[in-house]
Protein backbone atom coordinates (compact mmCIF):
# COMPACT_ATOMS: atom_id res chain seq x y z
CA UNK A 1 0.00 0.00 0.00
CA UNK A 2 2.91 1.88 1.13
CA UNK A 3 4.17 1.13 -2.27
CA UNK A 4 1.10 2.45 -4.65
CA UNK A 5 0.53 5.76 -2.70
CA UNK A 6 4.50 6.75 -2.94
CA UNK A 7 4.10 5.74 -7.00
CA UNK A 8 0.68 7.79 -7.17
CA UNK A 9 2.84 10.83 -5.22
CA UNK A 10 5.83 10.65 -8.20
CA UNK A 11 3.36 10.87 -11.08
CA UNK A 12 1.60 13.61 -9.40
CA UNK A 13 5.23 15.55 -9.00
CA UNK A 14 6.36 14.62 -12.93
CA UNK A 15 2.62 16.04 -13.80
CA UNK A 16 3.09 19.64 -12.25
CA UNK A 17 6.30 19.79 -13.72
CA UNK A 18 5.84 22.56 -17.03
CA UNK A 19 6.80 20.25 -19.86
CA UNK A 20 3.97 17.68 -18.63
CA UNK A 21 1.33 19.86 -18.16
CA UNK A 22 2.21 21.55 -21.44
CA UNK A 23 2.19 17.89 -22.93
CA UNK A 24 -1.32 17.41 -21.13
CA UNK A 25 -2.51 21.00 -22.35
CA UNK A 26 -1.88 19.98 -26.04
CA UNK A 27 -3.25 16.80 -25.71
CA UNK A 28 -6.80 18.41 -24.77
CA UNK A 29 -6.69 21.00 -27.44
CA UNK A 30 -5.85 18.31 -30.02
CA UNK A 31 -8.90 16.86 -28.37
CA UNK A 32 -11.21 19.46 -28.63
CA UNK A 33 -9.96 20.32 -32.12
CA UNK A 34 -11.18 16.68 -33.73
CA UNK A 35 -14.46 16.98 -31.82
CA UNK A 36 -14.98 20.39 -33.38
CA UNK A 37 -13.87 19.44 -36.89
CA UNK A 38 -16.38 16.00 -36.51
CA UNK A 39 -19.65 18.43 -35.31
CA UNK A 40 -19.15 20.98 -38.01
CA UNK A 41 -18.85 18.11 -40.73
CA UNK A 42 -21.94 16.82 -39.67
CA UNK A 43 -24.00 19.90 -39.52
CA UNK A 44 -22.29 21.66 -42.59
CA UNK A 45 -22.25 18.32 -45.13
CA UNK A 46 -18.97 18.83 -47.71
CA UNK A 47 -19.57 20.24 -51.01
CA UNK A 48 -18.60 16.89 -52.43
CA UNK A 49 -21.80 15.13 -50.53
CA UNK A 50 -23.70 17.53 -51.58
CA UNK A 51 -22.78 17.24 -55.17
CA UNK A 52 -23.71 13.60 -55.18
CA UNK A 53 -26.89 14.22 -53.17
CA UNK A 54 -27.70 17.26 -55.39
CA UNK A 55 -26.99 14.20 -58.46
CA UNK A 56 -29.16 11.55 -57.04
CA UNK A 57 -31.62 14.13 -57.29
CA UNK A 58 -31.46 15.59 -60.44
CA UNK A 59 -31.41 12.35 -62.09
CA UNK A 60 -34.61 11.10 -60.37
CA UNK A 61 -35.51 14.37 -61.06
CA UNK A 62 -34.98 13.64 -65.31
CA UNK A 63 -36.04 10.31 -65.02
CA UNK A 64 -39.39 11.46 -63.66
CA UNK A 65 -39.57 14.25 -66.63
CA UNK A 66 -38.15 11.62 -69.28
CA UNK A 67 -41.19 9.42 -67.93
CA UNK A 68 -44.04 11.96 -68.27
CA UNK A 69 -42.27 13.35 -71.92
CA UNK A 70 -42.35 9.57 -73.24
CA UNK A 71 -46.22 9.17 -72.00
CA UNK A 72 -47.04 12.86 -73.07
CA UNK A 73 -45.95 12.43 -76.66
CA UNK A 74 -47.61 9.60 -76.88
CA UNK A 75 -50.85 11.14 -76.20
CA UNK A 76 -50.04 13.63 -78.57
CA UNK A 77 -49.39 11.43 -81.57
CA UNK A 78 -52.75 10.15 -80.60
CA UNK A 79 -54.34 13.24 -80.85
CA UNK A 80 -52.93 14.29 -84.00
CA UNK A 81 -51.63 12.67 -86.08
CA UNK A 82 -49.78 15.49 -88.22
CA UNK A 83 -48.01 17.12 -84.96
CA UNK A 84 -44.91 19.05 -86.39
CA UNK A 85 -42.98 17.11 -83.48
CA UNK A 86 -43.84 13.87 -84.93
CA UNK A 87 -43.35 14.88 -88.30
CA UNK A 88 -39.84 14.26 -90.29
CA UNK A 89 -37.93 14.49 -93.23
CA UNK A 90 -37.17 11.19 -95.58
CA UNK A 91 -33.72 11.21 -97.16
CA UNK A 92 -34.96 8.93 -100.00
CA UNK A 93 -37.79 11.87 -100.97
CA UNK A 94 -37.29 14.93 -102.80
CA UNK A 95 -37.67 18.04 -100.58
CA UNK A 96 -39.59 21.12 -101.30
CA UNK A 97 -38.04 24.06 -99.42
CA UNK A 98 -39.98 27.20 -99.36
CA UNK A 99 -38.11 30.77 -98.35
CA UNK A 100 -40.42 32.63 -95.89
CA UNK A 101 -38.96 36.56 -95.91
CA UNK A 102 -39.75 40.16 -96.12
CA UNK A 103 -38.03 41.69 -99.54
CA UNK A 104 -35.25 42.62 -98.51
CA UNK A 105 -34.61 40.05 -96.17
CA UNK A 106 -31.79 38.05 -97.71
CA UNK A 107 -33.32 35.02 -99.25
CA UNK A 108 -32.12 35.24 -102.66
CA UNK A 109 -28.58 35.03 -101.01
CA UNK A 110 -29.47 32.46 -98.47
CA UNK A 111 -30.55 30.11 -101.40
CA UNK A 112 -27.05 30.89 -103.28
CA UNK A 113 -24.96 29.73 -100.35
CA UNK A 114 -27.29 26.86 -99.52
CA UNK A 115 -26.84 25.30 -103.08
CA UNK A 116 -23.11 25.81 -102.38
CA UNK A 117 -22.28 25.09 -99.58
CA UNK A 118 -24.91 22.47 -98.13
CA UNK A 119 -27.02 20.74 -100.86
CA UNK A 120 -25.36 21.44 -104.37
CA UNK A 121 -28.37 19.06 -105.82
CA UNK A 122 -30.81 21.35 -105.50
CA UNK A 123 -32.87 23.10 -107.91
CA UNK A 124 -33.24 27.34 -107.08
CA UNK A 125 -37.22 28.07 -108.84
CA UNK A 126 -36.48 32.12 -108.69
CA UNK A 127 -39.97 34.30 -109.23
CA UNK A 128 -36.97 37.29 -109.86
CA UNK A 129 -36.02 35.14 -112.46
CA UNK A 130 -39.03 34.37 -113.83
CA UNK A 131 -40.54 37.65 -113.63
CA UNK A 132 -37.39 38.98 -115.59
CA UNK A 133 -37.96 36.33 -118.41
CA UNK A 134 -41.51 37.19 -118.85
CA UNK A 135 -41.60 41.18 -118.10
CA UNK A 136 -37.74 42.19 -118.70
CA UNK A 137 -36.90 43.11 -115.48
CA UNK A 138 -37.67 41.69 -111.95
CA UNK A 139 -39.14 44.83 -110.51
CA UNK A 140 -42.10 44.59 -112.92
CA UNK A 141 -45.11 42.84 -111.01
CA UNK A 142 -48.21 43.44 -114.02
CA UNK A 143 -48.03 39.72 -114.61
CA UNK A 144 -48.43 37.77 -111.16
CA UNK A 145 -50.49 35.34 -112.45
CA UNK A 146 -48.18 33.98 -115.13
CA UNK A 147 -45.66 34.38 -112.49
CA UNK A 148 -47.33 32.06 -110.17
CA UNK A 149 -48.03 29.61 -113.00
CA UNK A 150 -44.81 29.02 -113.93
CA UNK A 151 -43.29 28.99 -110.29
CA UNK A 152 -45.54 25.71 -109.45
CA UNK A 153 -45.02 24.40 -113.87
CA UNK A 154 -41.41 24.38 -112.47
CA UNK A 155 -41.66 23.22 -108.98
CA UNK A 156 -43.68 20.61 -110.49
CA UNK A 157 -41.82 19.74 -113.36
CA UNK A 158 -38.45 19.44 -110.65
CA UNK A 159 -40.23 17.28 -108.27
CA UNK A 160 -41.30 14.99 -110.64
CA UNK A 161 -37.66 14.00 -111.74
CA UNK A 162 -37.75 13.41 -108.13
CA UNK A 163 -35.08 16.17 -107.88
CA UNK A 164 -35.47 18.21 -104.45
CA UNK A 165 -36.10 22.30 -104.63
CA UNK A 166 -36.11 25.52 -103.45
CA UNK A 167 -38.87 28.37 -104.15
CA UNK A 168 -37.22 31.71 -104.28
CA UNK A 169 -39.66 34.40 -103.50
CA UNK A 170 -41.76 36.98 -101.33
CA UNK A 171 -45.29 37.56 -101.94
CA UNK A 172 -46.66 34.31 -103.36
CA UNK A 173 -45.09 32.11 -100.77
CA UNK A 174 -46.24 34.68 -97.71
CA UNK A 175 -49.79 33.68 -99.57
CA UNK A 176 -51.84 30.61 -97.91
CA UNK A 177 -53.84 30.14 -101.32
CA UNK A 178 -50.54 29.59 -102.98
CA UNK A 179 -48.92 27.66 -100.20
CA UNK A 180 -51.85 25.43 -101.00
CA UNK A 181 -51.12 24.53 -104.81
CA UNK A 182 -47.44 23.89 -103.68
CA UNK A 183 -48.66 21.38 -100.72
CA UNK A 184 -50.68 19.76 -103.27
CA UNK A 185 -47.60 19.21 -105.81
CA UNK A 186 -45.73 18.06 -102.30
CA UNK A 187 -48.35 15.22 -100.91
CA UNK A 188 -47.27 13.75 -97.58
CA UNK A 189 -45.13 10.49 -97.88
CA UNK A 190 -43.72 11.31 -101.40
CA UNK A 191 -42.36 14.73 -100.84
CA UNK A 192 -40.37 15.96 -97.63
CA UNK A 193 -41.70 19.98 -97.30
CA UNK A 194 -39.67 22.17 -95.46
CA UNK A 195 -39.35 25.89 -94.74
CA UNK A 196 -37.11 28.51 -93.75
CA UNK A 197 -38.30 30.90 -92.19
CA UNK A 198 -35.57 34.09 -92.30
CA UNK A 199 -36.25 37.00 -90.13
CA UNK A 200 -35.72 40.72 -90.82
CA UNK A 201 -36.73 44.05 -89.82
CA UNK A 202 -37.90 46.02 -92.24
CA UNK A 203 -35.89 49.15 -91.31
CA UNK A 204 -32.50 46.91 -92.07
CA UNK A 205 -34.20 45.22 -95.41
CA UNK A 206 -34.77 48.77 -97.03
CA UNK A 207 -31.23 49.30 -96.29
CA UNK A 208 -30.40 46.21 -98.15
CA UNK A 209 -32.49 47.42 -101.30
CA UNK A 210 -31.64 50.45 -101.24
CA UNK A 211 -27.74 49.70 -101.48
CA UNK A 212 -28.36 47.29 -103.93
CA UNK A 213 -30.33 49.78 -105.95
CA UNK A 214 -27.50 52.40 -105.64
CA UNK A 215 -25.06 49.44 -106.96
CA UNK A 216 -27.30 49.64 -110.35
CA UNK A 217 -29.01 46.06 -109.39
CA UNK A 218 -32.18 45.89 -110.41
CA UNK A 219 -34.53 45.65 -107.54
CA UNK A 220 -38.24 45.62 -107.04
CA UNK A 221 -38.65 48.71 -104.14
CA UNK A 222 -41.29 48.48 -101.83
CA UNK A 223 -42.66 51.26 -99.19
CA UNK A 224 -42.19 50.73 -95.60
CA UNK A 225 -45.88 49.77 -95.07
CA UNK A 226 -45.57 47.24 -97.67
CA UNK A 227 -42.93 45.70 -94.93
CA UNK A 228 -44.74 46.17 -92.05
CA UNK A 229 -47.59 44.32 -93.23
CA UNK A 230 -45.17 41.43 -94.71
CA UNK A 231 -43.34 41.38 -91.03
CA UNK A 232 -47.37 40.90 -89.47
CA UNK A 233 -47.42 37.73 -92.18
CA UNK A 234 -44.32 36.15 -91.40
CA UNK A 235 -45.13 36.11 -87.75
CA UNK A 236 -48.66 34.88 -88.54
CA UNK A 237 -47.13 31.69 -90.53
CA UNK A 238 -44.36 31.50 -88.05
CA UNK A 239 -47.03 30.85 -85.72
CA UNK A 240 -48.97 28.24 -87.68
CA UNK A 241 -46.39 26.57 -89.82
CA UNK A 242 -46.32 23.58 -87.82
CA UNK A 243 -50.47 22.64 -87.94
CA UNK A 244 -50.23 23.55 -91.94
CA UNK A 245 -47.33 20.60 -92.60
CA UNK A 246 -44.33 22.12 -92.88
CA UNK A 247 -41.17 21.05 -90.99
CA UNK A 248 -38.79 24.15 -90.34
CA UNK A 249 -35.34 24.02 -91.45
Amino acid sequence: MAGVVAACQKRLLVVREPRARAAVVSMCCVLVLIAISLLYCYVYPSAKDTRRTRGRSGRRSKDKRGHTSRHGSGRESAGSGTSSKQRKTDASLPTLLMLIGIHGSGKSFWAQRYTELVHTSYVVVSSDAIRSRLTGTVSNYTRENEVEEELLKEVARTLGLRRSCIVDDCQHNLSPEFRGKLKALAPDGEVNRVVKIISAKPSYAMVRIEGDVSEGVARYVPTMEELEKQVERVAEFERTHREDGWVKN
